[in-house]
Parts: structure tokens; sequence; C-alpha cells
């Protein structure tokens, strides 16, 4: 019996409703918390899916747990505008550095550089004036950054989701960051979150939200999903009905 001691919980692990946990793409010394869980599915928000081949220990684990993998591919589709965007900005980086250096060597009589103390200090400067830029280009990337997730992925996270036999859930990205803060703040809207908690909530796991993301989420239809499974005893309890599908009420009364 594995010692609880011993548990490593994932990267921006949490748990988001009863039974509901995330976090980011599991390690192997993350497995015996995740054995813990009782876990009956794994949604994945990456790339490719999970495979012997891509990673045959987390592999081997959810077939020898008959834990269910749901893969929703979130990938994003890359702007070429972005990418001309940051090449023009690695470009201005590498002139500047590059000017900067031969005003140094202009500067010094021959082409050589006086003293040690000054090389130690110019080298320094520059050290620092790149990892400034490269700081800038970072941001620029992010706040320029398209949603990774569509309404239609969405909608497939929540088939997921809002069906009791699939819990308990584990759902995770590559870090557990951006693309699972999407896909949790929907299920918020889904519940009724105001805005204001939405959004923090998104910030306590992700950090920092760009424009592009936050009108995703304010823009999310959450009327507009439909349920393939249309008994609403097969709901999670904690979810509210929309108009249009079956779904369990908030409210219930029972006879005494």
């Amino acid at each position: 019996m594995t010692n609880s001691s011993s548990y490593v919980v994932p990267l921006k692990y949490a748990q988001v409703q009863p039974k509901l946990y995330r976090g980011s793409y599991p390690k192997e010394h993350n497995l015996p918390f995740l054995k813990a869980l009782k876990l009956k599915t794994i949604v994945s928000l990456i790339p490719g899916p999970l495979s012997e081949e891509n990673d045959p220990i987390i592999y081997k684990f959810v077939k020898d747990n008959n834990i269910n993998c749901v893969h929703i591919p979130c990938k994003g589709a890359k702007d070429k505008k972005k990418d001309k965007k940051d090449k023009k900005v690695k470009e201005r980086i590498k002139q500047t550095n590059d000017t900067e250096f031969s005003n140094i060597l202009g500067n010094s009589k021959d082409g050589a550089i006086e003293s040690n103390g000054n090389i130690n200090k110019t080298e320094a400067e520059k050290s620092k004036k790149e990892e400034d830029n490269k700081k800038a280009l970072k941001k620029v990337k992010r706040r320029d950054k398209s949603v990774p997730l569509t309404n239609e992925d969405i909608y497939d996270i929540l088939q997921v989701l809002l069906i009791k036999k699939n819990y308990p859930i584990y759902i995770h990205c590559s870090n557990g960051e951006l693309i699972t803060s999407i896909a949790i703040a929907c299920l918020r809207k889904m519940s009724y979150w105001s805005s204001v908690s939405i959004f923090n909530e998104f910030l306590q796991f992700s950090g920092n939200i760009n424009v592009h993301e936050r009108k995703f989420i304010e823009e999310f239809n959450a009327n507009g999903f439909v349920p393939k499974d249309k008994n609403q005893e097969h709901y999670v309890e904690w979810i509210t009905r929309r108009e249009g599908w079956a779904g369990p009420r908030r409210l219930k009364f029972y006879s005494v």
C-alpha cells in the first residue's frame, strides 16, 4: 500500500466540484495520488491523444486502472499576422543588440576594449537588455495569442463533465493553466457564476488574461449546449437546468 506521505499532486491541482479535479499533465510521480482519487475519466486538452507511443507510463496507468481517456485536441490555429509580427520583433531585438555591440567596439581604440572592467560592465548591460527584450517579446505573444478552444470544443467537454457516471474526473492541459482555465470558466457559466468570480478563479491559475480569452468566456453561449443524454437523472446535481435541454433543477423538493 502506498504511503500517503509519498503522494505528489500535479501542478495547478485543485478540486473544481465534488469528484471533479483539475491540474497539469500528470507525471510519473503523480500517479499514486491520481490512483488514490479512484478516477473513472481523464479529460485531456492537449494537441495529441494519449497513446503507448507518446507516453507508455501514463498509458499503462490508465489501462491498469480502467480509466476512460477523453481527448479534446486543443492546438490552437496559427495566426500568420502574429507570427509575422513576432518575427519583426525578434529581428528588431537582434539589430538593437548588434548595433550596441558595434558601438562598443567603435568607441574603443583599434577595436579593442581598454579594460576588463569595461568588458564585464558592458556584457552585464547587454545581458540585462536581452533579458528585458525576451520578456517584452513573451508579453507581446501572450497579448496577441488567439484562444485555443472553440465553442464546439467546450460543448464536447461538457458532454463528459455533466454526466454522473463519468465521475471522478481529472481534467488537464499541458501545464494546467490557460486551456483548462478556459474550460472551467465556461463550466462556471453553466452554474451561473458571476463574471467577477469566474475571472478571479481564472487568474488564480493562469496569472493573466488577454482580450481574446476574456471575450471568448464572456460570449460563450451556455444555452447553446445540446446534451446527447436527455435523461435528467444522469446529470450531476450541482449543475443548473438550462432552457432547451433536460437537466436537474437547482432546487429539489423532497416529501417527508
